[in-house]
Order: structure tokens, then C-alpha cells, then sequence
């Protein structure tokens, strides 16, 4: 495919979506171009991947037929209107910021059409979740090309954007706190004799089979959790303490405000 496709901002994120279209033949590295404030990072992506980096963001939007908006959610709408009056007709523009309605970003746009995409961060070793929702004026075939790149990168599936705060919550901020609970049963584990190396590898092992058991196996997660538990055993002592210290509400309440939080940074 013959796309020119522009990235403002050079980050980590970008980094992976780059492999991502690299790997999925979406378009020549050559056709890459990158602009950032950040020389460093601008001269470093130059060498790993061998893109294009430009001067200015208003050069990639006028060298671009899709452009990627990379940047943290608030700076979002001071980059679109300092190259508002660049974007070309049809130029599909696809925004990666939290928090940042495509009708936000409309507003910059006009009629371009407009995809909204929330990733994680495990897309750096290709087990990213991301969520990919449409704006007014994109098309379902312009979802689908989006959804091909970011499946290069782990799984991919479209969403309605009024779910896609909810999405930030479980997705796009879980990896922290799978990260959280990864760490706390190692550092238990070390505390009671283990060595740090080997509790770490037990928990981060141990969390990657359990999620791959949900993701192969099919089955509801309450008959895993059965599966996994003997009546009077030792798991069954481990989910009474999950139970007593009321974990589950929790839990619920870490998502409830992450997902206020991605609502208000949309306002």
C-alpha cells in the first residue's frame, strides 16, 4: 500500500505503532515521517526504524495521508490549531490522547474523517489491547485499516466511543495495575524466603498463563476459579482473604475513577 503516514510525537507509543505498519506492510519505512519537539527522540526513531523525521508538525500534515496524533492529551488542541489550516481533503487523522473526543477533535478537522484509538502498553512486546472507535465522517473500510495495524501489535477490536473512557480504565490504564498486584504477590512470595528474580518470574508467569487460560480456553472465569480451588484447600483460604478484605469493591472503585478521570480530561 502506498500511504504516507505522519506521527506527531515520537514517544514510546509511536515507537510501537511504527512496528506495527512496518510489520503489516501498510506502507514503505520511507513513507514514515516523524516530527517532534524532541530531537533526541527524533534522531534515535531516524536510526532504529529508518523513518523520516521532519522539522514541523505542519510538514508531516502536508506530507501525510494519514496522520497520527501521539501527543498527551493536553496538548492536543494547541497542536490541531497550529495546523488546522494545513489538513488536506480526505486526510484521515487518528488520535491515541485519553480522554480526547473525536468531536473534539472535529471541531479542528472539519470533514475529515476522524478514528479514535485507546492502546496499552504491553503493544511494545505485541500483546497490546487497543480499542478503536470512528468519528462522524470516517468509514468503516478506514476503522478496518486502523484495526489491521494495531492487530499487529496484540488484539484489536472496534467499539462504540461512548465506551471507550470505560475502555481507558480497564485497558489502557490496567496494565498498571495487573503491574501492581504482579509485584505485591512477588513481594509477598520474597518476604517469606523466595529471592526477588524468582518470586517475579512465579507472579509475571503465573499472571500470563491465568490470562491466557481466559483468552484460549473459553471458559467462564468463575469455573477457572473453581478449577484452580479445592474445597478446604489451600486456594480456597487465599479467596476467603480476597473476600473478607472486600477486594472486589476495590477493585471496582480503582475503575469507576479512572474512568472519571478519562471523562474529565475530555473536558
Amino acid at each position: 500500500m502506498n500511504y504516507k503516514i505522519g506521527f506527531i510525537g515520537a514517544g514510546k507509543m509511536a515507537t510501537a505503532i511504527i512496528n506495527g505498519i512496518i510489520d503489516a506492510n501498510i506502507c514503505e519505512n520511507k513513507n514514515i515521517f516523524v516530527s517532534d519537539i524532541d530531537n533526541t527522540a527524533l534522531k534515535k526513531m531516524e536510526k532504529d526504524l529508518n523513518i523520516t523525521p521532519l522539522q514541523s508538525n505542519n510538514d508531516i500534515v502536508k506530507m501525510a495521508d494519514i496522520i497520527f496524533l501521539a501527543v498527551k492529551p493536553f496538548v492536543v488542541k494547541n497542536v490541531l490549531s497550529n495546523i488546522q489550516n494545513d489538513f488536506k481533503e480526505n486526510q484521515l487523522i487518528v488520535s491515541i490522547a485519553a480522554g480526547i473526543s473525536t468531536k473534539i477533535i472535529e471541531n479542528f478537522t472539519g470533514n475529515n474523517p476522524v478514528i479514535r484509538v485507546m492502546p496499552n502498553t504491553p503493544a511494545f512486546v505485541k500483546e497490546g489491547m487497543s480499542a478503536i472507535c470512528r468519528g462522524k465522517h470516517a468509514t468503516e473500510e478506514q476503522a478496518d485499516l486502523i484495526c489491521k495495524i494495531f492487530s499487529n501489535l496484540g488484539k484489536a477490536i472496534k467499539e462504540k466511543e461512548e465506551n471507550i473512557d470505560i475502555i481507558t480504565a480497564v485497558s489502557g490504564s490496567g496494565p498498571a495495575y495487573f503491574y501492581y498486584f504482579i509485584n505485591e504477590i512477588a513481594k509477598a512470595g520474597e518476604k517469606l524466603g523466595l529471592t526477588k528474580e524468582t518470586a517475579i518470574t512465579l507472579s509475571a508467569q503465573t499472571a500470563l498463563g491465568s490470562a491466557k487460560m481466559v483468552l484460549e480456553t473459553g471458559l467462564p472465569i468463575e469455573q477457572l476459579i473453581k478449577n484452580v480451588t479445592t474445597p478446604g484447600g489451600c486456594t480456597e483460604v487465599g479467596n476467603n482473604v480476597l473476600v473478607e478484605f472486600k477486594t472486589n469493591e476495590i477493585i471496582a472503585k480503582v475503575i469507576k475513577d479512572t474512568m472519571e478521570k478519562a471523562k474529565a480530561l475530555g473536558n
